[in-house]
């Protein structure tokens, strides 16, 4: 298999085992915005992880590793302190809370997962 093939199924069955824990930390909260700090933060770890496990650019590829990690960090905190100060579920999840009604959890763990693919997707340039 490819190294590509494997960073990329490695980082997805991370982002995803992450935002499992999301999952059960907004089962508790009852705040589903916590996902976009995760997701900004996967995004930036597995770009990382993706620079230090696979071969060829060096330098270059540290450099944009860096630069994506600065990104999804920054983000990250931001979306973080943010829903950590505010207490309350941002609108867009509220709504679909909501929507979904009895489904919701089970909606919302596709959500997350989906988030965790998308996760994996995006960090693959940084290779």
């Amino acid at each position: 298999m490819h190294p590509l093939a494997i960073a990329f199924a490695a980082g997805w069955l991370l982002a995803a085992s992450i935002m499992v824990g999301i999952w059960l930390l907004q089962r508790v909260t009852r705040n589903a915005g916590w996902v976009d700090a995760a997701w900004a933060g996967s995004i930036a770890g597995l770009g990382i992880l993706a620079a230090a496990c696979l071969p060829g650019l060096g330098p270059r590829r540290w450099w944009v590793a860096a630069m994506a990690a600065a990104w999804g960090g920054r983000l990250a905190l931001h979306i973080g302190l943010r829903t950590a100060a505010t207490g309350r579920e941002d609108s867009r999840y509220r709504h679909l809370r909501e929507q979904w009604g009895d489904r919701a959890q089970l909606e919302l763990f596709r959500f997350y997962q989906i988030q965790a693919f998308v996760a994996a997707l995006f960090a693959m340039p940084i290779v």
